[in-house]
């Protein structure tokens, strides 16, 4: 007999699909047990494809999501699903976990002679063996019941082809009809009006008043235990169950908000016994296990932790920028202290990031942010110890310059200017100023350095040009002294001769006697004249001489005078004004005294003088001369 594949499709609600799977897993025994029946199928392959359609699976998979959305709540509940279509569920779950939505193939050879059973009449006794059923020919449906081992089974199509037991029942398609049409239906459910009843009464109470979550979710698993049985009320409870849950976890999320941003912004972790990192550990792994009961989703997860860690160094950042401009404002803080606060927050940044507290971007957007600030109070620094410097510099300088008194302090503007390039090039070297900053300065100090070295080549020029000119009225006045002593030499020379002359005409009795007489007495007149201008000439310019000298040393003692008078407290203006003249020379006597007075300060002693002077109307004018051209010298003085 020629090969053949006959295929048997098994297709029923869980009841049926438990003892199909075990029908099936025992196929090849009753196969080789029924050789009578096979004898006619002689070395043919018969294929059997099992689909399992599993409808207890998903109760029980609500039962198990219920229990797990649980998780980490303190209430239990025990969660029972009863398959009021099947027994055994437990035992068959294996089964049918192994086949669903699965087509399982069997293939059996045998040999065997005879045909197949047929059943579109019924039967009330089916032999053991291979049969067909779902035969009779012009049905719409020809489905026919199947009674095996106490259970019902209903197979889809036509002409199915399985195994039965000795003593099964098969039923007609007409009293499957029959049998169908009195069995009945709860695709819509069936409403519990017990159940319905306790709802309104406990919606009334969430309306009326604040019941806590954890209460609501243990009153909706009480219901579900009470209605254990109740397929609509069960699904119900695990939704609400599961809303409930999710809710609870969304206040606790938003506690965990509060907490974090308070203890970050109060930077008190430890004041609390807690650390920002172990903080945001227990939210993780909480939503965590939220997470794996399917209470939320990845993207649920993800969202969470992003925004409580951002929160929380948001918080932290804010909480070290208002300690560092507190503590620069109010106590000081230096750059150096400035930075290492800056470094701090650079370190928690990158804990915050390896803990997977912020994200990489904020990470990188921060960490640049914090070395920017860094960089920029470091400037400050280097800025500080560059403008300190040249503060320092620049009054020096002023000082030197006001009180003229380089020498004095073995310096020079050549010198200064010197030591100013070799600064600004150690700065450059330290760090403290730019590239830009060393040539714009180094190029500045250089021409200055220039000019100064120029006005000293200058200052020893007119110094020797100074000197040669003092030469030549040395020279002059030598000469001119030589010159007027010849004069008054040739004078009294004259004088003498025309005395005697005088002498011998002063007697005369002729015409010519008496005029010669007269002649020489004019002449020795003339000459007398000229020796009483000479000497008070000569009285005046030492008068003058002196004047000059006493200016001279007043002009070049007045740096000194005024630093005196300004250490001693001297009052200038009150002690000219206590001088009291009585002669027509004020001028001298008084430009005389003043410099005695000043001599005195200058010298550190002690001048006295006892006289008393009366001053004229007519002498007020030069008094108050003298005194505005004493204070104009001495003002200049200050400002030299």
């Amino acid at each position: 007999m020629a090969a053949a594949n006959l295929t048997v499709t098994i297709s029923g609600d869980a009841s049926g699909l438990i003892g199909a799977v075990g029908e099936a897993q025992a196929s090849l025994a009753a196969l080789e047990s029924s050789a009578s029946a096979l004898a006619g199928l002689d070395g043919t392959s018969i294929a059997f494809a099992v689909t399992a359609e599993d409808n207890a699976t998903e109760v029980v998979s609500a039962a198990q999501s219920a229990i797990s959305s649980m998780n980490g709540l303190e209430a239990s509940a025990t969660i029972t699903a009863i398959d009021n279509t099947a027994a055994g569920v437990a035992s068959a779950q294996a089964s049918i976990n192994s086949v669903q939505g699965k087509t399982v193939t069997i293939t059996v050879n045998y040999r065997t002679t005879g045909s197949l059973p047929f059943f579109a009449k019924g039967t009330s006794d089916a032999p053991e063996g291979l049969a067909m059923v779902n035969d009779e020919k012009g049905v719409s449906d020809p489905r026919e019941l199947i009674y095996h081992d106490g259970k019902y089974m209903l197979f889809s199509g036509r002409d199915v082809i399985l195994p039965l037991s000795r003593g099964d029942r098969v039923y007609t398609a007409e009293q499957t009809k029959k049998i169908l049409a009195g069995i009945p239906r709860y695709a819509k459910g069936m409403r519990n009006e017990k159940f319905e009843s306790e709802k309104t009464e406990f919606t009334h109470l969430l309306k009326s008043g604040n019941v806590p979550i954890p209460t609501q979710i243990e009153w909706w698993q009480e219901a579900m235990e009470r209605y254990a049985r109740d397929s609509e009320v069960v699904a119900e409870c695990n939704e609400e169950i599961f809303s409930l849950t999710r809710k609870l976890a969304e206040n606790l999320n938003d506690l965990s908000k509060i907490y974090v941003s308070d203890r970050a912004y109060l930077n008190d972790f430890e004041g609390w016994g807690d650390t920002a990192i172990a903080a945001f550990d227990r939210v993780r792994d909480r939503n965590y296990e939220d997470l794996q009961s399917g209470l939320i989703t990845w993207e649920e997860y993800t969202e969470t932790l992003s925004d409580i860690g951002s929160q929380m160094y948001e918080e932290r950042v804010k909480q070290s920028e208002r300690w560092l401009k507190q503590e620069s404002k109010y106590n000081k803080l230096s750059c150096e202290d400035y930075i290492a606060g800056l470094e701090r927050m650079k370190t928690y940044t990158i804990q915050y990031y390896e803990h997977g507290i912020i994200s990489y971007k904020e990470f990188s957007k921060n960490m640049q942010e914090l070395s920017n600030a860094i960089a920029d109070k470091e400037n400050e620094i280097h800025d500080a110890v560059y403008e300190k410097w040249l503060s320092d510099a620049e009054n020096w300088m002023d000082l030197r310059d006001t009180y003229d008194d380089w020498e004095d302090y073995g310096d020079s503007h050549v010198k200064f200017y010197e030591r100013c390039i070799e600064r600004i090039g150690e700065l450059y070297e330290a760090g403290h100023i730019s590239w830009q900053k060393y040539m714009d300065e180094t190029m500045n100090y250089s021409m200055e350095l220039y000019k100064a070295q120029i006005e000293e080549v200058d200052e020893l020029l007119e110094t020797q040009a100074e000197y040669i000119s003092n030469k030549k009225a040395e020279f002059a006045d030598e000469e001119k002294a030589l010159k007027e002593s010849w004069e008054v030499s040739d004078r009294s020379t004259d004088i003498s001769e025309l005395k005697y002359l005088i002498d011998i005409y002063k007697n005369s009795v002729t015409e010519k006697g008496k005029n010669k007489y007269k002649d020489l007495q004019e002449e020795l007149t003339e000459l007398q004249r000229e020796e009483r201008l000479y000497k008070l000439q000569k009285s005046n310019n030492e008068v003058i001489a002196a004047l000059e000298e006493d200016y001279k040393a007043m002009e070049s003692d007045k740096k000194q005078t005024l630093l005196t008078i300004r250490d001693c407290g001297i009052d200038i203006n009150a002690l000219i004004g206590g001088i009291r003249l009585e002669t027509s020379g004020i001028q001298y006597l008084m430009t005389n005294l003043a410099s005695k007075i000043i001599n005195a300060i200058n010298s550190k002693s002690t001048y006295s003088d006892n006289r008393s002077f009366n001053i004229s109307a007519a002498d007020d004018s030069a008094l108050k001369h003298f005194t505005k051209q004493l204070e104009e010298t001495i003002a200049r003085g200050r400002y030299y």
